[in-house]
């Protein structure tokens, strides 16, 4: 039997999700798939969220933009990361909308 959470709680939990998978893509060394999977992950979690976001939440993506933007990831050779990065930015937009959630000169960076 599996026992599924409530949405709230997940929400609740979402800060402390955000700074765990941050901390693992800022600690990898990994190959190209690990990078996917947790990219994918940091996309599941942005999926979460909502327009107008609690200072919590706020704080907590502080770190995930910078990893978004560092250089590991963008300069990242394997195409298939460029994506799964594409898709966290597509995520993240709505979140932070109507304020941008990078520099314009990351965002030519990236797209």
């Amino acid at each position: 039997m599996v026992l599924l959470k409530p949405a709230w709680l997940f929400k609740q939990n979402l800060p402390n999700q955000f700074s765990q998978v941050a901390t693992q893509l800022l600690t990898s060394l990994a190959s190209s798939n690990v990078l996917i999977r947790l990219l994918d992950k940091v996309g599941g979690l942005l999926s979460q969220g909502y327009q107008n976001p609690s200072k919590s939440i706020q704080d907590a993506l502080i770190p995930i933009k910078g990893v978004l933007i560092s250089d590991m990831l963008t300069n990242h050779a394997d195409l298939d990361v460029w994506i799964s990065l594409a898709s966290c930015f597509s995520e993240l937009l709505p979140i932070t909308t109507p304020n941008p959630p990078f520099e314009d000169e990351h965002m030519k960076k990236v797209f």
